[in-house]
């Protein structure tokens, strides 16, 4: 099993992502304190794994996505991702880093 932690950024929202490879299918466990995640997290209960070398338009994540995220800078569909290519075995879970600041 694969855990994605994200703090989300200024929003504050926190989400944690728990994914666990069976076959071509990796099942979801997503807990958030953000509403729209939380909605998301309701449709995806199963990813095909090989959504992660699929064009972004076309995977059922994003389709999901789509409906329920409304800040399409949300982290927490590449986090998503990232945990379903680790728990599927195609990449090392390894820490992905976003840090801003201003000049």
């Amino acid at each position: 099993m694969v855990i994605v932690n994200v703090q989300a950024g200024a929003c504050g929202f926190t989400t944690t992502i728990e994914a666990e490879g069976e076959g071509e299918l990796v099942k979801l466990t997503i807990s958030s304190d953000c509403q729209a995640v939380q909605g998301l997290a309701g449709e995806l209960r199963t990813v095909d794994s090989m959504d992660v070398f699929a064009p972004l338009d076309e995977t059922e994540m994003y389709a999901a996505c789509r409906r329920n995220l409304r800040h399409s800078a949300c982290p927490v569909p590449c986090a998503i991702l990232k945990a379903v290519e680790a728990a599927a075995g195609f990449a090392l879970p390894a820490d992905v880093h976003i840090t801003m600041s201003r000049k």
